[in-house]
């Protein structure tokens, strides 16, 4: 460690009990002595350096590297993805204003921060030494989607490079849809945008290394079976392809309203309405609406897609009790899902979130697996949200479906004032809730 801080501060009068920052530190020279630290086999986030600012504090925090790296599992959803042709992910990110050094310096702490980042795809995932995957800079968008072709089919399944326009150069980031999902997408480009803004001593506190996705590869899910959820009618044996969706959007700010009125999250906004109606549909109170989703309370990097069954049995009485019933179901099978190649339901909602900041140029996310009566595709994106709905006309008639998102839409696009806000212990058990996530 003497001598990599020698190297990088450019003092040869440096002693072991010295503060990196009296020295002249700063965080790019934190990334290099990082790197420099792991090349000679010690583990070291750049975020230490800030928490133990001498060389013998440094010592003490290190690790060594592991001879031979940890293979994780991987999910259901990329086991049954595993084997697709897959189209990546490419998307541009804005850059603040900063010098190359910098951004390679703020890539360097995000890779150091998310294992996701270091991970190579086999049989499983295994997190390896780091290395910023930062290609030459491109003069416009020719040559991107044949770039991220490249990148994906490459051992790291990420990279990235600068793409340089008429008035700004923005980063594109290629990733593999098995390696991110787009949430994750999104979270990165925060994460980039707040570390090239901030000073190095706030920056530090929000760069704990993040193993929240190792952990959740190796935790499994929560995967107890309900019976499958069947709307009323005949089933079939052999659905056939699905027709032209009905097709609904409204304003994202209806939804954001009724989201902050109810304590709640958009996605399970949306999955309440469905669920009230089903109640109708069936005439039975309990349902299963299968789900489809990436969304999670960490920021941590990842594919987190998976496939959730809950089951929900809906309360009487306000908004806000049904909505925490809805929340509650979902939790209680949270983890990884089941596999998608198992026996359906008759209805899913796949919900999708697109961050506004990022400009979306590949998506790569396939559609839900085949054999649903109903399906409904949901894309929150900043100015609106769009709600297609599939359905299998062996099963349902067209008039049927359209009834059913008409009401839908109508409930979602009902002011938030008309349903009680939260109050009384209700909304105090509601606030407590959302703040544990």
């Amino acid at each position: 460690m003497l001598d990599i801080w020698r190297t990088v501060l450019r003092h040869d009068d440096v002693g072991v009990d010295d503060n990196f920052f009296d020295l002249g530190g700063d965080s790019v020279m934190a990334v290099q002595i990082a790197a420099r630290a792991r090349a000679a086999g010690l583990i070291l986030a750049p975020s230490q350096l800030f928490e133990h600012q001498t060389i013998a504090g440094q010592a003490r925090a290190a690790v060594e590297v592991p001879a031979r790296p940890v293979v994780r599992p991987l999910s259901p959803w990329q086991r049954h993805r595993h084997s697709v042709l897959h189209k990546p992910w490419l998307v541009l990110l804005p850059l603040p204003q900063a010098s190359t050094d910098q951004i390679h310096a703020a890539l360097t702490v995000i890779v150091e921060r998310h294992p996701v980042l270091r991970a190579r795809l086999d049989d499983g995932w295994s997190f390896v030494q780091p290395r910023i995957n930062l290609d030459e800079t491109a003069t416009g968008m020719d040559g991107l989607a044949e770039w991220a072709d490249t990148v994906c089919r490459g051992p790291a399944l990420w990279g990235a490079r600068f793409v340089k326009g008429a008035t700004e150069t923005r980063l594109a980031i290629a990733a593999h849809p098995l390696l991110l999902d787009a949430p994750s997408l999104g979270f990165m480009a925060q994460a980039l945008t707040d570390l090239l803004t901030q000073s190095h001593h706030d920056a530090s506190r929000a760069e704990a290394p993040d193993d929240n996705y190792a952990q959740w590869l190796e935790a499994g899910g929560k995967t107890a079976a309900r019976p499958l959820f069947r709307l009323q009618g005949d089933a079939v044996s052999d659905p056939p392809d699905l027709t032209a969706p009905v097709s609904t959007s409204l304003v994202a700010v209806h939804l954001l309203e009724r989201a902050g009125a109810l304590n709640a999250c958009a996605e399970h906004i949306v999955l309440t309405a469905m669920a009230q109606l089903l109640v109708q549909w069936n005439g039975a109170q309990e349902i299963g609406i299968d789900l489809l989703t990436a969304e999670r309370k960490s920021r941590a990097l990842g594919q987190f897609t998976r496939l959730l069954m809950p089951t929900f049995s809906l309360p009487q009485g306000s908004m806000v009790a049904k909505v925490n019933a809805v929340r509650a179901a979902i939790e209680q099978v949270e983890g990884q899902g089941r596999d998608p190649a198992e026996p359906a339901g008759d209805v899913i909602m796949r919900w999708r979130r697109r961050d506004g900041t990022v400009e979306w140029l590949h998506d790569a996310e396939p559609l839900p697996p085949r054999g649903y009566a109903l399906a409904l595709d949901a894309l929150l994106l900043p100015d609106r949200l769009v709600l297609d709905w599939h359905f299998d006309p062996a099963r349902l008639k067209r008039a049927t479906v359209e009834r059913f998102a008409s009401r839908v839409q109508a409930d979602l696009l009902a002011p938030a004032q008309t349903y009680p806000t939260a109050s009384g212990r209700e909304g105090l058990m509601a606030k407590i809730s959302q703040r544990k996530g």
